[in-house]
């Protein structure tokens, strides 16, 4: 460096600078401009010669006039460095916001000022941002919980949480989970539908809660691990269940009933033939109750995968963010993700509620798009299981019940899904969408070895299942047929096929939806 020239030296001072993302003005005591980077002339939409004749109270609202520039100074010239925050206005009066670094130097006893000028205009809007976020989270009506998972100490904890427990996060963080949280399975009176789910999931535990005042509550919690520089996380979702517990232990109080109710139903027909009526009277009874007990345990299993996804998306920037990894990339598609969901849980209560209502209103779509937004309710769990999708897709446009159709679709997506569980070889889900005449089909098929050819006719029926009851009401493709054959006036079929893929012999299920494009 003690070889080079001074004009050299400039060069690379210029350079240096020019090369900087912010903006750098020199300043001597009269507060005169004597240098200026090329962000500056972007930034403020001055010419080279305009930017000469401005003085930096013209530009800067903190220094708006001469006097509050020179106290300043003498700030400035006392601490060496100063920081601050202010807004510069351009050659058209428009403001943005800045945070400014103020360096004092001597130049061959000549004092200058060092203005480091940063845009912080993004920035503030990716605070205003968070900010939505974070009050998103503290509004859910879920609680949430952030645990060390080596420690078992809670280091965050929602509104929802807090006031649930009726402890202050201060009291929270002292505590570990097992002194709030018992495991459900110890406790003898458990639904067993409750059991089954905990074995078959490994991110869904059910448990007890314990508040400060020994109050009792049962809890469903979603559970996501993070690890984040060496360290695990436990990111646990926990939603109160006591309306659904209660329902589930009434249900299989009452099945239990009922099959007590038929033994001694089929010894006093021996007995007394007069007593049969009563007794059958009391079966249907017990069975209605039972039958809107698994209506009940249908809406929420159609809840329960986007409110999870909703959870584990929210959860997942908020710990994205805290660790200063959130961009807004990931921002806007988690907040797409998360809208999608939640529409679709609205969509899902209005197609129960307004199930047999025929004043629905039809709309114009692309099949393409339902297809992917079915697909999309159902991608986390494709993506663990390592299905392979295969469409090839004609996207049509269509008149008709959007919601509805997507309601069959993840119906259909779903079954194939619980069966691919089983193979332990490739697992594919193949979609083809054809138009033929005035028809439009779509063809849905697994290679997932095909219904059992005793049961195939009957897989339409209401309440026909092979599943266990924790998985299945028997109640999904009832409903789907219903749908398609009374709302989208078209008509779904299933058969069994065997076929060829990658020089590979297969044999699955394939699903059929015709619908008349024409009288839609």
């Amino acid at each position: 460096m003690r070889n080079l020239t001074s004009s050299n030296k400039n060069l690379i001072f210029e350079k240096t600078f020019e090369h900087s993302n912010n903006l750098i003005l020199w300043l001597n005591e009269n507060g005169d401009i004597v240098y200026f980077n090329n962000n500056v002339l972007k930034s403020l939409k001055y010419n080279d010669s305009e930017m000469r004749n401005i003085k930096i109270w013209d530009i800067d609202i903190r220094l708006s006039s001469e006097n509050l520039f020179f106290k300043k100074l003498k700030k400035i010239k006392k601490k060496k460095r100063i920081f601050y925050k202010s807004e510069f206005t351009n050659k058209y009066g428009k403001s943005f916001v800045v945070e400014i670094s103020v360096n004092y130097i001597q130049v061959e006893d000549k004092s200058y000022y060092i203005f480091y000028v940063k845009n912080i205009k993004k920035k503030l809007k990716r605070i205003e941002k968070t900010k939505l976020y974070f009050e998103f989270m503290d509004d859910s009506s879920d609680m949430i919980f952030f645990v060390n998972k080596k420690t078992q100490k809670v280091e965050f904890a929602n509104k929802k949480a807090l006031s649930s427990l009726f402890y202050s996060l201060e009291e929270l963080q002292k505590l570990s989970v097992r002194d709030f949280r018992k495991e459900m399975k110890s406790d003898k009176n458990i639904p067993q539908v409750f059991k089954d789910i905990e074995k078959k999931s490994l991110t869904r535990t059910f448990g007890f809660f314990t508040t400060k005042d020994k109050r009792k509550f049962p809890v469903e919690t979603s559970l996501k691990f993070k690890t984040y520089k060496k360290v695990k996380y436990i990111i646990a979702i926990s939603r109160d269940i006591s309306v659904r517990y209660k329902l589930e232990c009434e249900k299989e109080k009452s099945e239990k009933d009922l099959m007590t109710s038929n033994v001694q139903l089929k010894n006093k027909v021996i007995e007394n033939k007069k007593e049969l009526n009563f007794y059958e009277e009391l079966m249907q009874r017990q069975a209605k109750m039972a039958a809107m007990g698994e209506m009940l345990e249908n809406i929420a299993h159609q809840w329960r995968q986007p409110l999870s996804a909703i959870s584990v998306l929210s959860t997942g920037m908020k710990l994205q963010n805290e660790f200063k990894l959130l961009n807004t990339q990931d921002l806007n598609e988690g907040l797409e993700n998360i809208n999608i969901h939640s529409q679709y849980l609205s969509k899902t209560i209005d197609d129960f509620r307004n199930y047999f209502q025929p004043e629905k209103e039809k709309t114009e779509f692309y099949i393409h798009n339902v297809i992917e937004n079915s697909l999309n309710l159902s991608l986390l769990k494709y993506d663990k299981l390592n299905i392979n999708l295969v469409k090839n897709v004609k996207n049509t446009k269509v008149y008709n019940f959007e919601n509805e159709l997507i309601q069959v679709f993840v119906n259909i997506f779903n079954n194939a899904r619980q069966e691919l569980e089983k193979l332990v070889d490739k697992r594919y889900i193949f979609i083809k969408v054809f138009q033929e005449n005035n028809n439009l089909y779509i063809k849905i098929k697994d290679n997932a070895g095909g219904i059992p050819n005793n049961i195939i006719d009957k897989i339409f029926d209401a309440y026909f299942t092979t599943k266990d009851k924790s998985q299945g009401t028997g109640i999904g493709l009832y409903m789907s047929n219903e749908i398609i054959a009374k709302h989208i006036k078209g008509n779904l079929s299933v058969k069994n096929i065997e076929f060829i893929y990658d020089h590979i012999k297969y044999k699955g299920a394939e699903f059929t939806i015709m619908i008349d494009l024409i009288n839609e």
